[in-house]
């Protein structure tokens, strides 16, 4: 098993010799333990960002406190700010699932963007959409979505996030969520290796449905309508 180690924007493989941030096993006491202060207790420039990667470090299993803004934050200020960083944090999370399946996900085993026998996708981030393998739509889908959440013409400010800005992230979420997709239903070992620890596509999926930039059905998600089920099932017998 490949343990992972995340930084505040930089994410990267953890050596087998280095302690994981969190094992397959760990009590719900061993969590507990584990201390995050809040947006507000955290001096620096972005506290919701500094808060998100200290849950992701510390308590990546506690997939609830990602999803909702935290009730001491006021939300018709940053409920978009919220999303923003979430979907930032997440993106940058989506490139460590790629450098760890690449070894698997290849031109040659994967030469399109195919999602079980149904669904096959055109890369967009081409001028014109062509067929791209899978590992190059995923690596181009998520680079795209980076370079547009750090592009200060839709995002001059992260601080107060604008309508022009917010619009999008209802496609970015539809996008992102054919990369994992992809890996659960080709390369499923290694998903549920990487979701074991990071608990990254169920955080997804939920925080998606919960401020509705992602349909809860099937054509949306394209995994099993009993998908979160077995996850948080799986979750609880982690923690």
């Amino acid at each position: 098993m490949m343990h992972f180690k995340y930084h505040r924007r930089k994410i990267e493989p953890m050596s087998s010799e280095a302690p994981p941030c969190l094992l397959p096993g760990t009590k719900n006491a061993d969590i507990r333990t584990k201390t995050v202060s809040g947006p507000e207790e955290i001096d620096g420039s972005f506290p919701i960002q500094e808060y998100i990667y200290n849950m992701i470090e510390n308590t990546p299993l506690n997939v609830e406190a990602f999803i909702k803004i935290p009730s001491d934050l006021n939300e018709k200020q940053y409920l978009h700010v919220w999303q923003y960083e979430n979907i930032r944090a997440m993106t940058d999370q989506l490139s460590l699932l790629i450098s760890v399946v690449q070894d698997q996900c290849t031109p040659h085993s994967c030469p399109e963007m195919r999602v079980g026998q149904e669904w096959v996708f055109l890369c967009a981030a081409h001028k014109t959409p062509q067929q791209c393998s899978a590992i190059d739509y995923m690596a181009h889908t998520v680079d795209a979505t980076s370079t547009v959440l750090n592009s200060i013409n839709y995002f001059p400010s992260r601080v107060t996030i604008h309508s022009k800005g917010h619009k999008l992230f209802a496609s970015m979420a539809r996008r992102l969520a054919r990369v994992f997709a992809h890996v659960y239903h080709h390369h499923r070992e290694v998903f549920e290796d990487f979701e074991d620890q990071t608990g990254l596509c169920e955080r997804f999926l939920r925080f998606m449905f919960e401020h509705k930039l992602l349909q809860n059905e099937p054509n949306s998600t394209m995994l099993p309508a009993d998908f979160l089920e077995t996850r948080v099932a799986r979750r609880a017998e982690l923690m």
